[in-house]
């Protein structure tokens, strides 16, 4: 079963860029996800499945959205949440904050929802919580609904991340393999997805280390952090990289963010 202990309030205070959300890498993260994806929520109502502390919350009432309800099932994360949109002024009709497990099926959100954002949980939730979150996803959802999700790291660099932290800071490795129980690569996600009765309409890979990553931005500026970024930032932003790690077989190393879409899919579940 998932470890759920860990998700406090450190955990969350220290989560990427740290607490300052007037500067922190997390907002930018969603921003650039929902330019990238060109989604439109003007109007709808969504669920923010583990909502963290609110910034995507925020960003999709700014954007227009109807609705928008953040469920966790930590309670320190809805407290920050809570201060969080306080702070920023959000109108509270716009927004409900839920402390909701949900690996649990609630019949009051049932087919409720016209999008569904899973933003950094799937690696968080062992695959029998995933499973039990994405099957409540689909039931959540209307009929058409869509499912917005983002893993990160994939499975090769997550492997030599561990190697080095081993040697670097053990402490690291323990916390680490705590934390990211469910790592997946491209063919595992989309099995994982349409399992649950998902259609999964688009996957990419992206090489956005800089944003996802929380041993990242906890770093202090030296060395190992100048060579993670030319490593896995810099130098795969050139498309000719790119494309040679496509042809050897490594793009899951250097672009090691999964970002996809997947549909409600009544056929498919019906299936199943």
């Amino acid at each position: 079963m998932t470890n759920r202990a860990i998700y406090n309030k450190k955990y969350y205070q220290n989560m990427r860029g740290g607490e300052d959300f007037s500067s922190n890498m997390v907002s930018t993260f969603y921003d650039s996800l929902l330019s990238h994806s060109k989604v439109n929520v003007k109007g709808l109502t969504v669920l923010d499945v583990g909502c963290g502390r609110g910034e995507l919350i925020r960003l999709l009432v700014e954007k227009g959205a109807a609705r928008v309800y953040g469920v966790d099932f930590s309670e320190d994360s809805m407290a920050i949440s809570r201060g969080l949109l306080e702070r920023c002024k959000i109108d509270q009709s716009s927004y409900r904050l839920a402390n909701l497990d949900i690996t649990k099926y609630d019949e009051e959100l049932k087919e409720k929802f016209d999008l569904v954002f899973m933003l950094d949980v799937v690696e968080h939730l062992c695959p029998v919580d995933l499973e039990k979150a994405l099957k409540n996803c689909f039931f959540y959802l209307n009929e058409g609904g869509k499912i917005f999700f983002h893993t990160f790291p994939t499975r090769l660099p997550h492997k030599i991340f561990l190697a080095l932290y081993s040697i670097l800071k053990p402490s690291l490795k323990r916390e680490t393999e705590c934390i990211h129980v469910n790592v997946q690569n491209r063919s595992s996600i989309i099995s994982v997805f349409e399992d649950c009765g998902f259609k999964v309409d688009s996957l990419r890979l992206e090489n956005d280390l800089l944003l996802a990553s929380s041993f990242y931005q906890r770093l202090n500026n030296g060395l190992l952090k100048k060579a993670l970024q030319n490593i896995f930032n810099d130098v795969p932003s050139f498309a000719l990289v790119r494309k040679l790690s496509r042809i050897v077989g490594l793009e899951e190393m250097f672009y090691m963010s999964i970002y996809g879409i997947a549909k409600k899919d009544f056929k498919n579940a019906k299936e199943k």
